[in-house]
């Protein structure tokens, strides 16, 4: 469209002299406690509210009705912040979509400096939530403010939508916004890497299985029937599974596989008893041609056969979530802006790829509106969920100026 070399200039200026309290907001956010479980957003709200208005963007507070969260099993309020910058037109519509919540700190000792500090030295902003998502939220709202700043309207809408719960599914973020309409949009960008653009995600299968023995004294084992050893059964017969699916390599060369992960076991009371019962729970992660229902189907089949050679073998199957692969196409325009925004930043294209973990771009993609994931942060060494975590601010500079080049990109000017 041209629009990107002509403002790259600008927004690289309005870039910079904006950065400083941009950079401030992403360590006051990291300094909140987000984590999820269990979610607490009763702080973080107003904080980006206010800020997203200092910085001269319309906002509004989305709160979901407290029977939703209640059915989700939720105990605390689910709130969403939706920022606007308008256009010309309301479509087309760009969403920018990072998240509140983190996951949780874990063991702090490991750290070089405080999870929760938000502390800005050697070059890099640190904490949890530095590289996903609070940083990347700031770079977001940094590219839309930078826009702003330079004086340039847009054709269409862009619109930054702050949401609950991706680390725990996002049925109430982002889900809950685009099942009731509140963001409709052309292309979404997710929060994600400087260095590789995922253009979807592969499959999820959470499963229980519930195994059944019969209780006994073990002086008198042949009495009972053990769980356990029952699941340990079903165990060799998911690993015989799991041979058979790395013989089917995907088509999507970095996906490589499905894989089958036996995540916790819980069994019995005492060492003295018999185990009655014990759950063995599974996380299954599925390339794109391998369906949810496929998997569990081949895994019921498994344990099917072993049923059918003892009659004490008994199991119960409950799964916990299931998710469709979801890809965005590679020749879709919002690739195509991006890599056009990097470029003009970096002088170079990115790798496109499909990620094995889970994104709220799926609530987008089943809506046929293409979404993929971009932002500050190097993977794998930004530590995203692990110790350290953090993002280079040069990093953060360069994604926000791709973000807005992109924006415009897509939008155009009016």
């Amino acid at each position: 469209m041209g629009w990107v070399e002509e403002v790259h200039q600008d927004i690289l200026d309005a870039v910079h002299e904006l950065k400083d309290g941009f950079l401030e907001f992403a360590s006051r956010m990291i300094q909140v406690d987000t984590s999820n479980p269990p979610g607490d957003y009763s702080v973080i709200v107003p904080l980006v509210e206010e800020e997203l208005r200092r910085f001269g963007l319309p906002t509004e507070v989305v709160s979901v009705p407290a029977e939703a969260a209640e059915a989700l099993g939720f105990d605390r309020p689910r709130s969403n912040v939706i920022a606007r910058l308008p256009g010309r037109r309301i479509r087309p519509c760009l969403v920018l979509n990072p998240h509140l919540d983190t996951v949780p700190v874990g063991d702090p000792s490991g750290w070089r400096y405080p999870p929760l500090s938000g502390v800005i030295a050697e070059g890099k902003l640190w904490g949890r939530g530095a590289c996903d998502c609070k940083g990347r939220l700031a770079s977001f709202a940094l590219a839309m403010a930078a826009i702003k700043r330079a004086g340039i309207e847009l054709n269409g809408s862009l619109v930054l939508a702050v949401t609950a719960d991706e680390e725990v599914g996002g049925e109430l973020g982002t889900g809950w916004l685009v099942e009731h309409g509140l963001l409709e949009a052309d292309w979404a960008i997710m929060e994600g890497f400087i260095n590789v653009i995922f253009r979807g995600c592969g499959g999820m299968l959470g499963l229980r299985i519930l195994f059944h023995g019969e209780s006994a004294h073990t002086s008198t084992p042949w009495l009972g029937v053990s769980a356990i050893e029952k699941a340990a059964r079903g165990i060799g017969a998911l690993q015989a599974l799991q041979a058979e699916l790395e013989a089917e390599l995907s088509d999507i060369p970095e996906f490589r596989h499905s894989t089958i992960n036996i995540g916790t076991i819980r069994g019995g009371t005492k060492d003295s008893v018999v185990p009655s019962r014990c759950e063995v729970s599974l996380d299954a992660r599925l390339m794109p041609g391998h369906s949810p229902q496929l998997i569990l189907e081949r895994i019921r089949d498994k344990l099917e056969a072993l049923a059918r050679e003892d009659v004490h073998f008994r199991y119960e199957l409950h799964p916990t979530r299931m998710e469709e692969p979801y890809l965005t196409p590679v020749d879709s325009p919002v690739i195509s802006a991006i890599q056009r925004g990097v470029q003009a930043v970096r002088g170079e294209a990115l790798p496109v790829c499909v990620s094995r973990g889970g994104s709220d771009a799926k609530y987008f993609i089943r809506r046929g509106v293409p979404a993929v994931s971009f932002g500050p942060g190097l993977k794998p060494d930004s530590m995203h969920h692990g110790t350290n975590e953090h993002i280079e601010v040069s990093d953060f500079l360069d994604a926000s100026v791709v973000t807005a080049l992109a924006a415009i990109d897509l939008l155009g000017i009016a």
